[in-house]
Order: structure tokens, then C-alpha cells, then sequence
């Protein structure tokens, strides 16, 4: 049963998954070929092009407006963002961080201070620790 159900699996998967994708874009298209036939008639023109379809000059005005102030306040946001996630990589390299380096290159930035405790694994805080003493830290041994 189980060499059956791969072998009908692989035949019928391959095919969906290149053809749905095809006919949805062929689906597309041929809706953009009708909807720009029925474009070109009065009648559906003056159907969904009046005034009271679109509305008046200052409302599309004021909607152009909304628009443009939508999408400046967006921008303004992701600025902001930007700017505030800089602040803080600034504020954590100036203070309040500490560097440890290990002996196979690799070096982790800690908070130091009361956080220390919740931060940081225990291995961390004991070279800290050691750091603070005046003791060197340790180094692993090299594997031979």
C-alpha cells in the first residue's frame, strides 16, 4: 500500500502544483482582456464613471489628501522606529554592557549591573565575576 501511495502521490502533486499557478494567471489575464472590452463602452462608462460613482472634484481632492498624509505618517512611523532601535543599540554599546571574549574567538555582550543575573547563563557571570576580581578569565582547554 505505502509503495502505491508514493508513487500516485508524486504523479498527481508534480502536475497540480505546476498547473493551478498556470491557470490562475491565464484566469488573470483573460478577466484584464474582458474587463478592457467592456471599458470601452458608453454605457459603462456613464454607469460607473458619474459623479455620483467617483464623486466630485473636491471630494477626489480630499480623498488625494487623506492618501498622502496616510502615507507620509507610515513612513514617518518607520522612521521613528528606525531611529528609536539605533537609539538603543547606542544607549547598550555605551553603557551598561560588557564584552567577554572566550578563548575559541567567540565574544558575547552582557548587561552589567542587577539585570547581569537574569541575562546572562551562569558560566557568564562567574568570568564576569572573576573579571570584576582582577582575576583572568578562564580559557578552555584546546582539544588535542
Amino acid at each position: 500500500m505505502k509503495a502505491f501511495y508514493a508513487r500516485t502521490r508524486a504523479l498527481s502533486v508534480l502536475p497540480a502544483a505546476v498547473l493551478v499557478p498556470a491557470i490562475a494567471i491565464l484566469g488573470i489575464y483573460q478577466a484584464g482582456r474582458t474587463g478592457h472590452r467592456q471599458q470601452r463602452g458608453p454605457a459603462m462608462r456613464a454607469e460607473n464613471l458619474s459623479e455620483h460613482q467617483v464623486g466630485t472634484k473636491a471630494e477626489q481632492a480630499t480623498l488625494e489628501t487623506i492618501v498622502r498624509d496616510s502615507l507620509i505618517g507610515y513612513f514617518a512611523l518607520i522612521g521613528i522606529a528606525l531611529l528609536a532601535r539605533g537609539a538603543r543599540v547606542l544607549h547598550e554599546r555605551r553603557g551598561g554592557m560588557i564584552a567577554l571574549s572566550y578563548g575559541n574567538g567567540r565574544t558575547v555582550r552582557g548587561a552589567e549591573g542587577p539585570q547581569r543575573a537574569r541575562s546572562q547563563p551562569a558560566q557568564q557571570r562567574a568570568a564576569c565575576q572573576r573579571l570584576r576580581a582582577g582575576a583572568p578569565a578562564a580559557r578552555p582547554a584546546a582539544s588535542a
